[in-house]
């Protein structure tokens, strides 16, 4: 009898842990914004910090402080583009088009000249390079999408 009454409680205290463990990941996966999202992070850490060993491994055979390098000049590159551009009504398709492709290719998707205001969506149907197309696209949808989720 007290063997069956231990084996009760012990299978009511997992179904309650269980249940508070579910109750919590479901709590912080909707305060994310995307649930989804937030879960198939989880699902997967390792696949955003896939490239790090490597990225690690061979600025040190360059000596190199390369990712912070990187991070640096570009962002410096993309903040001079989005500057160049922020005279548009959305200058961030402009301005990762111009950090992709280069700011000759930007200004001739733009209409050849600086002045002229143009809708993001006539700029983006102007890009003639599929790849900055996607890159340019991939981007606004991960930007819309952490707008979206805000912080956690």
């Amino acid at each position: 009898m007290v063997a069956r009454d231990m084996t009760r409680f012990l299978f009511k205290l997992i179904i309650c842990a269980l249940l508070a463990t579910a109750a919590g990941a479901t709590y912080l996966a909707f305060r994310s914004r995307d649930a989804l999202y937030t879960v198939y992070e989880w699902m997967s850490p390792a696949r955003f910090q896939q490239y790090d060993v490597l990225i690690r491994a061979i600025a040190g055979e360059h000596q190199l402080v390369a990712p912070k390098k990187n991070l640096e000049a570009g962002s410096c590159y993309l903040q001079h583009a989005f500057q160049h551009w922020q005279h548009q009504p959305n200058p961030i398709p402009f301005a990762l088009a111009e950090y992709n492709a280069g700011p000759s290719r930007a200004q001739r998707w733009a209409g050849g000249d600086d002045s002229i205001v143009m809708s993001s969506e006539t700029f983006r149907r102007n890009i003639d390079f599929p790849k900055t197309r996607k890159y340019v696209s991939s981007i606004m949808e991960r930007y819309e999408f952490y707008k979206r989720r805000g912080r956690m």
